[in-house]
């Protein structure tokens, strides 16, 4: 670790901004996936950057900081109180709009199987009374929720491990994760496919992006300057990688469900963006916006059209999509953040400071 880290203030970034656009382009991505529609010019768009490894870079980085500010018992319940009560919010209307669009054809027990699953940490699983349900799936996007929970309890011994050490002990580990991840995607045939399912929203794929995040962070006095300097080469390196590389090389350095060279060197990129322009934004929407995309982009399939026979017709379907979802973004943080969470939160920090005084008398 790096003696002098606090020359670096971690806080002064614009990650509030990559976040949301970052949410942009996943909306993007699966709504032009799941209506089928043919633009390389949008897919250019959505895809430029991966959205979903970002997120869990910057859940490395953060987490790292969070984990030296409190304790283990309040670091899991910040977290849970940060996830649970917007999911919960998502989960409840999702299923709302579920049961009027079928009108029947479920029990009380496939209710209580979807409430069960999609609040918890099992949201990758899907009961079949809704496989005709939009793309089939309630909400697909939610499977980052099972990985990001099953890294908030990895990282807490992870940074009793890695914390205190160098670069090159971090570089081994992440550099091992890369590799698990590569041997697990070319090795696909050699074990069952619902194994391969179950490694797609598995803390096992994803573990070296959420390290590069921790490393930054304990080693931001050293790495943050220089990823700062060298961002545009960086930048350069990536869209070579990206639009200059053969794709038969690049598919050699595929993982699981990210190609790892793509991943490395965006976030190198993106790190050195990140903190080379201080801007925070007042209210962060990213998440909000993020669960709720797909509740919107099912219901319209669903409910109203699974695909476009103009241009226009795409325009006006896709601005009112990214309108709604907007509005309940806006909705669940002000009155889920911004009310229950902060009343959950001011009622733990009571019992925390209560509790701290107790031990001291």
């Amino acid at each position: 670790m790096d003696d002098n880290a606090a020359k670096v203030n971690i806080n002064d970034n614009c990650f509030d901004i990559i976040r949301l656009i970052c949410a942009f382009t996943v909306f993007l991505g699966h709504f032009i996936t799941h209506f089928s529609f043919d633009s390389d010019l949008l897919h250019g768009v959505a895809y430029f950057v991966r959205g979903v490894p970002v997120f869990f870079f910057l859940s490395g980085l953060f987490i790292a900081k969070s984990l030296e500010r409190y304790k283990t018992s309040e670091f899991l319940k910040r977290r849970a109180i940060r996830i649970f009560p917007e999911l919960w919010a998502d989960v409840l209307l999702n299923l709302a709009l579920i049961l009027i669009s079928r009108g029947g054809g479920y029990s009380c027990k496939d209710i209580a199987v979807y409430i069960g699953t999609q609040m918890t940490v099992f949201q990758f699983y899907t009961d079949e009374w809704l496989r005709d349900y939009g793309v089939g799936v309630p909400n697909g996007a939610l499977w980052t929720i099972t990985v990001d929970i099953q890294f908030y309890i990895a990282a807490i011994f992870l940074a009793k491990w890695l914390k205190r050490k160098g670069i090159k002990a971090w570089s081994v580990v992440i550099a091992f994760g890369m590799i698990l991840d590569w041997a697990l995607e070319k090795g696909k045939g050699l074990y069952p496919e619902i194994v391969y399912k179950l490694l797609q929203c598995n803390l096992v794929s994803f573990l070296w992006i959420f390290l590069i995040g921790m490393c930054v962070y304990y080693n931001r006095n050293t790495l943050i300057p220089i990823l700062v300097k060298w961002k545009w080469i960086f930048a350069a390196a990536y869209l070579i990688w990206e639009y200059l590389t053969p794709s038969s090389l690049v598919k050699i350095f595929s993982g699981i469900r990210y190609n790892l060279i793509t991943t490395l060197i965006m976030l190198l990129m993106l790190t050195g963006i990140g903190f080379s322009f201080k801007k925070r934004l007042k209210q962060d929407y990213s998440y909000s916006f993020y669960l709720y995309h797909m509740v919107v982009i099912n219901f319209i399939i669903n409910n109203i059209c699974r695909e476009f026979t103009s241009v226009r017709q795409f325009a006006i379907t896709f601005i009112a999509s990214f309108i709604v979802i907007g509005v309940l973004a806006v909705l669940s943080h002000r009155y889920i953040v911004g009310s229950l969470t902060k009343k959950i939160e001011n009622r733990l920090l009571n019992k925390t400071r209560m509790a701290g005084n107790a031990e001291r008398h």
